[in-house]
């Protein structure tokens, strides 16, 4: 009987943004504001699956949790939370490394433009600090 390897389906996103929110700007929450991070979990209902228990739990050398907070005008207006997957191979762990996010971000009233206004937050911030992969289970 052979090993399954499982394969992941990466999705490049792409979406436009609404006039409405293009001075979103993305803030990364460190590990140091933590109570900061439990109190937007609260304020948005967000599902376990954010949370930095959740996500520590996935820790390891190559999977590391990263938080984001999603701010327009001043006001957060969203949040995700993930991990920066690290290739385990040596020679690409300096240039292949993408982020996973078991949910989508959960925003104000579920609001699927601000929803897309995000994740092209999210895809900007990916390309600038260079990702390769965005990956969105749910």
């Amino acid at each position: 009987m052979q090993n399954k390897k499982y394969s992941y389906t990466w999705y490049w996103i792409h979406f436009t943004l609404c006039s409405q929110f293009q001075d979103m700007k993305i803030t990364v929450i460190k590990e140091s504001d933590m109570d900061n991070w439990a109190y937007y979990l609260r304020i948005f209902q967000a599902t376990p699956f954010i949370s930095d228990l959740w996500l520590k739990s996935f820790r390891n050398p190559n999977r590391e949790p990263i938080f984001f907070r999603f701010v327009s005008q001043e006001k957060t207006i969203g949040i995700i939370g993930g991990l920066i997957i690290k290739s385990s191979y040596r020679i690409l762990k300096k240039t292949d490394k993408s982020i996973f996010f078991f949910s989508s971000p959960v925003v104000i009233n579920s609001d699927k433009e601000i929803i897309k206004a995000c994740i092209k937050e999210l895809t900007d911030y990916a390309a600038l600090n260079r990702y390769t992969v965005l990956e969105f289970r749910s």
